[in-house]
């Protein structure tokens, strides 16, 4: 019996390079890479390595649900150098993202602990809202009709999951959230929308280059389920 070779991945959508820059579209549900806790065989390390030829260094990161844009640099000098602009706060990130109910425009400052047990550190966000939806759907037995906004969130540190945590924090869970989320949300996502994943997407970056001190904005499109839950949920 013939063996078909495995189908090769798509190539990852560039949306900037230079010789030592890469701005990537990350696509949804792809690790960053290999780690012992994951089944995962395929890795945006990994893909960009061979897609690009050369050794790929990280400068930031994106959870493995999160889609959006993404640095990534063929040398190590440049990748430490953005490093540093990340750390210190000089970046601004600006994400969009579908949460349950009707939130109001705020900060959250909102301590988040690396791991369970561990001493909380201090994370700071802001929330703006786009748009605002109600929608003859029962997705609850308090409610006869559900809510839902399309909302900008910029945060100001870059805790894990920071984003997620402090939606739920604010009891509007981003939907398609299976760790931090609502679970009746996400099945109706699931089972009668048929659009599940993350509804959050890294929609633009903006920082100063280092090599030219130049201020460089990059943002990339959400992916095709995303804006189809934003058009069925009368987001659009």
């Amino acid at each position: 019996m013939c063996v078909k070779d495995p189908i090769p991945p798509p190539e990852l959508e560039v949306l900037f390079e230079d010789d030592q820059l890469i701005v990537l579209n990350k696509p949804r549900n792809l690790l960053m890479h290999r780690t012992p806790m994951s089944p995962d065989r395929v890795f945006l390390l990994q893909r960009a390595r061979r897609q690009f030829g050369v050794e790929i260094h990280l400068i930031h990161r994106l959870d493995r649900a999160t889609s959006g844009v993404l640095l990534i640099s063929k040398t190590k000098s440049l990748a430490s150098r953005l490093s540093v602009e990340f750390q210190e706060r000089r970046v601004l990130k600006r994400y969009e993202a579908i949460l349950r109910g009707w939130p109001s425009d705020q900060e959250i400052d909102y301590p988040i602990a690396r791991e369970p047990g561990h001493e909380p550190q201090p994370a700071q966000s802001r929330l703006s809202v786009l748009r605002q939806s109600e929608i003859d759907v029962q997705t609850s037995k308090r409610y006869p009709t559900s809510r839902y906004a399309l909302v900008e969130l910029f945060p100001k540190t870059g805790k894990r999951n920071q984003l997620r945590r402090h939606m739920n924090h604010i009891r509007h869970p981003i939907l398609g959230d299976t760790r931090y989320g609502c679970n009746k949300q996400n099945k109706f996502l699931r089972d009668v929308i048929g659009r599940p994943g993350l509804c959050l997407h890294a929609r633009e970056i903006q920082f100063h280059d280092p090599r030219c001190n130049t201020l460089r904005t990059f943002s990339a499109r959400p992916p095709v389920p995303f804006l189809g839950v934003v058009r069925d949920l009368g987001l659009a």
